[in-house]
């Protein structure tokens, strides 16, 4: 459904004709069929494998993560839907759903959730935004984190510095932390090939720093996109529920979950994504390069060759290294040199 171009004091005027009980502004009216439509981005229970249970178990209780590992109350499809078509603005302090005001600062969240409070010093996540900003981040010292040494990073369009990684690639703790946060922080539906800020959330976790999940619950709940899922449907029915949102006879609650059923737990279905088998060489392929020639009996090229011939053969020549890493070895050129500058000082003292 295409929004009509009008002006903004013609919404505001036919604005004031709606049903306040139901709809923030005429933007919400004329949305309202689209994400009547919507699926929900549900929340799923943790059905731990043995190898990273503990490990897993052990960070939910150190960083106050319990809200991943609670039970799921009843959810009201209905609640959510209103909710965030009337949740038209990214700025909003509130939304109005059924004649109640929701509050939607991390605050509220952060008390339906249960969890702890940290200010912008000490969330590890924020630091780490800011270094990535800055290019000081050290991406290696990730990558030992959540994957082995040698995984190859996926680098943005002009090779500046590393935008994901393969979930493939990601060790077996990592793989669950992704799911986990796909589901309740930063809900996203690909799981080929994760962004970022994914992996700096899970890295911060398993290194056991503290991170601010209100703050990054309520950046994600305002980019609900008109074509996506719904994010966040029990945290939503839970703050409507202390808001004493009415209860109508007609509302959705989706029929519980089947403990048989392993796309409700995480991790879903056994791991997904993993490497493929390595393909096996068919017979009729094997018989065809067994019988190319191979390059020691290959016949050596006459010296009347031309040298564009020649050249052909010649290696690429070497990539250059991605910005990130100059900028790094620059801070560390820097750093050097403060430091013997300084000795220098206190010699001449």
């Amino acid at each position: 459904m295409l929004i009509p171009a009008i002006g903004i004091n013609q919404i505001r005027k036919i604005s004031c004709y709606l049903p306040p009980i139901k709809f923030s502004n005429l933007y919400c009216d004329l949305r309202l069929p689209n994400y009547r439509k919507k699926k929900w981005n549900i929340e799923k229970r943790l059905v731990l494998p043995n190898d990273v249970r503990h490990a897993i178990n052990s960070h939910i209780l150190e960083l106050g993560l319990d809200f991943v590992d609670k039970d799921l109350g009843n959810i009201n499809i209905s609640w959510v839907k209103e909710f965030y078509y009337n949740f038209f603005h990214a700025n909003l302090d509130s939304v109005q759903l059924r004649g109640r005001e929701i509050m939607i600062n991390e605050a509220t969240i952060e008390e339906a959730l249960q969890c702890r409070h940290l200010t912008d010093d000490t969330c590890a996540y924020q630091q780490a935004e800011t270094a990535i900003h800055c290019m000081t981040v050290d991406y290696e010292a990730l990558k030992r984190v959540i994957a082995t040494p040698d995984t190859p990073w996926v680098m943005d369009s002009g090779n500046t510095k590393p935008k994901g990684m393969l979930f493939a690639h990601l060790s077996r703790e990592a793989k669950t932390w992704q799911m986990i946060f796909a589901h309740y922080v930063l809900p996203t539906t690909h799981f080929s090939e994760i962004p970022m800020d994914m992996l700096v959330l899970i890295g911060c976790v398993m290194d056991g720093k503290e991170v601010y999940f209100p703050r990054l619950i309520r950046q994600s709940m305002c980019r609900a996109h008109i074509r996506g899922l719904l994010p966040f449907p029990t945290l939503v029915t839970s703050m409507a529920a202390l808001a004493d949102v009415p209860w109508q006879d007609d509302d959705v609650t989706p029929p519980p979950p089947d403990d048989d059923n392993k796309e409700v737990t995480i991790p879903w279905s056994g791991w997904v994504h993993e490497k493929p088998p390595a393909r096996r060489r068919s017979r009729a392929r094997a018989v065809v390069e067994a019988a190319r020639p191979s390059s020691s009996t290959a016949v050596a090229p006459s010296s009347s060759i031309a040298p564009s011939s020649t050249a052909a053969h010649l290696p690429p020549p070497p990539s250059l290294e991605p910005t990130y890493l100059l900028v790094q070895r620059l801070f560390c050129f820097i750093e050097r040199s403060k430091h013997q500058l300084m000795h220098r000082l206190d010699r001449i003292d």
